[in-house]
């Protein structure tokens, strides 16, 4: 899995699956980002995806992508 978020928005690429999601509102600190089918939740450095309504991964440690 590789997510990429920028503000308001996010790319997730997933299960070979290329998708743009948007930002929702969410309680306390936690991110949330989806679109019709996928939910991406981000709590501190971890993340717990949703497919369709269900779980479908779960504390994902999120890592930062340096460009060289």
């Amino acid at each position: 899995m590789r997510l990429r978020t920028t503000g308001d928005a996010a790319d997730i690429e997933i299960a070979g699956m290329k998708l743009g999601l948007l930002a929702e509102e969410s309680a306390g600190a936690e991110k949330r980002y989806a679109c019709s089918m996928l939910t991406v939740k981000l709590s501190g450095d971890t993340a717990r995806v949703e497919m369709e309504g269900k779980p479908y991964l779960d504390s994902c440690r999120l890592k930062e992508h340096k460009a060289e």
